[in-house]
């Protein structure tokens, strides 16, 4: 199961977003409790994007993108507490 089920080769995770289904978990600040706590035990970093089903589908999308901002913005954070070095200093996340 994951993450057990990472490869043991794997330097990060990209995950591509729809970690939620709205039409069952309603977007609660609850379910996205639940996957930070399992995203966090990941041995490797994790880098996230928000999919159509974290927000827009969701019941109230404003509401559901301000809680996935407050659970996943800067997730990577919990593997590199500092910024993380870039190559091109000039380029800044937008």
């Amino acid at each position: 199961s994951f993450p057990s089920s990472l490869s043991s080769t794997s330097s990060f995770l990209i995950h591509l977003g729809d970690i939620t289904d709205p039409r069952q978990s309603y977007c609660t600040r609850k379910a996205y409790d639940n996957v930070r706590v399992v995203l966090k035990t990941c041995s490797i970093p994790v880098f996230i994007t928000p999919g159509v089903n974290d927000w827009v589908n969701c019941p109230v999308p404003n509401t559901a993108f301000q809680k996935w901002l407050t659970h996943f913005d800067n997730l990577e954070r919990e593997w590199f507490p500092q910024p993380y070095p870039h190559p091109h200093p000039q380029v800044h996340r937008q």
